[in-house]
């Protein structure tokens, strides 16, 4: 006693007819084109993420990941890290330091007593890593 499938919506089934199309003329591991996810990412607001993955036959942590970027995400000019200069600092009680990339991984670096640690080096380490 498994559930009926549903009809897709048209617009979903627009946008899987185009997936579907674009798949027959690519070579093999080529990646979404980014005009497509544009097509897939609205859909997903509309009808969620788990539907639309499903019907397009796209990666539901991709999607997923792709709504919650603006579309001027894409254009932006690569960001050049922001330093503040610290020369010679020395904690006395406690000190905490977060860093955020552009695309949201996080770091805090969280100090105590006196010690003598390359923060700068540690920020830059962190922006620079690939992943």
């Amino acid at each position: 006693m498994g559930r009926k499938a549903q009809p897709l919506p048209a617009d979903l089934a627009r946008a899987r007819t185009v997936f579907d199309r674009w798949r027959k003329g690519r070579k093999i591991r080529t990646r979404v084109p980014d005009e497509l996810w544009d097509t897939a990412v609205p859909l997903a607001r509309k009808h969620g993420v788990n539907r639309v993955s499903r019907a397009l036959g796209v990666n539901y942590d991709s999607l997923k990941r792709r709504m919650t970027r603006t579309v001027d995400d894409r254009h932006e000019a690569p960001s050049v890290p922001t330093f503040v200069e610290v020369s010679q600092a020395k904690v006395r009680d406690e000190c905490v330091i977060e860093l955020e990339e552009r695309r949201g991984q996080k770091m805090t670096i969280r100090l105590s007593g006196s010690g003598n640690i390359d923060i700068v080096g540690l920020a830059s380490a962190f922006l620079r890593r690939r992943r």
